[in-house]
């Protein structure tokens, strides 16, 4: 009982500070700009035309892309290393909160406070999504309607006069046509919160073994990265490549379900998320124990 509660204040107060840390509100408002920016086109276009669209929209917002900046994924990964940056969390009273809960508590209050956090964000571009397309918004579980209209066009408008009015991201025809929005946002939902959890254990692990924060975020930002350049890389034929990227899983349309050459499947993303955590997880405790914090607090200092 005592080592649960020495876990749950480490991580308590991790979360304490993000309440005086300008950093963390000024990503998540970033965050909802961003979300609005994206949504725009298809909310300017529901309301001109009278057309809705499901409230269960995340799952567009994750689409891949071979460019970086057409992908709003890569800017929220990034968001979240950003809302990590600081790994591994040492501030003034970091020495003391160790020498009361010791080291084994204290690594495992850090990852329990890493996976908080992506759930935090995961849930947050979850509600703002869903939050602003509420002025076209509907509970019916299907895209027909603002989408539909602008992947396939219409008969009064074609889709290359659609896409020059309302200029929108990179959306996925193929789920759009064969999805259902609820089932495609809880994939999102959950694969995103573990890939952010698992760029964020990664992360946390390199800093502690280099010591230097900008090192870990550096590395798994290259991760981020990696996955348009792997999108751009499995197309035709070369689908399996994108097992090697965790970001490429959050991705509906890469599962093998919308077309049969397509490799990453729901249960491989499971198994090797679950593998991924795990492992992550025993390399922490590991490295935790051995390694000397002197540099650190020293640094702090």
């Amino acid at each position: 009982m005592d080592y649960c509660r020495s876990v749950l204040a480490v991580a308590g107060a991790n979360f304490r500070r993000l309440k005086r840390d300008a950093r963390v509100w000024f990503i998540f408002v970033f965050t909802a700009l961003l979300i609005h920016y994206y949504l725009r086109p298809v909310i300017n276009y529901g309301i001109d035309t009278g057309t809705k669209a499901p409230i269960y929209i995340m799952e567009l917002l994750f689409c891949s892309a071979t460019i970086s900046v057409k992908a709003p994924k890569i800017l929220f990964y990034i968001g979240m290393l950003c809302l990590l940056c600081d790994a591994p969390f040492f501030y003034p009273l970091k020495p003391y909160i160790i020498m009361r809960s010791k080291r084994t508590a204290w690594c495992v209050g850090e990852c329990i406070y890493i996976v908080g956090m992506a759930l935090l964000y995961a849930a947050f571009i979850l509600i703002v999504s869903s939050l602003m397309i509420l002025p076209i918004g509907t509970m019916r579980d299907s895209f027909s309607g603002a989408l539909t209209d602008m992947v396939l066009g219409t008969g009064k408008m074609p889709l290359g006069e659609i896409a020059n009015i309302y200029p929108s991201a990179q959306f996925s025809s193929e789920m759009i046509r064969y999805l259902y929005p609820s089932g495609a946002m809880m994939y999102t939902f959950v694969s995103v919160w573990v890939s952010f959890s698992i760029l964020g254990l990664f992360m946390y692990w390199v800093s502690l073994i280099r010591r230097n924060v900008v090192c870990g975020m550096a590395i798994a930002g290259a991760l981020v990265f990696l996955d348009p350049i792997l999108v751009w890389a499995a197309w035709p034929n070369n689908y399996w490549i994108l097992a090697f990227s965790p970001v490429s899983w959050t991705s509906v349309e890469q599962l093998n379900i919308m077309a049969a050459n397509h490799f990453i499947s729901i249960p491989f993303v499971i198994a090797a998320d679950a593998l991924l955590v795990i492992f992550l997880f025993i390399l922490i405790l590991h490295t935790a124990k051995r390694i000397s914090l002197n540099g650190f607090l020293t640094e702090e200092a």
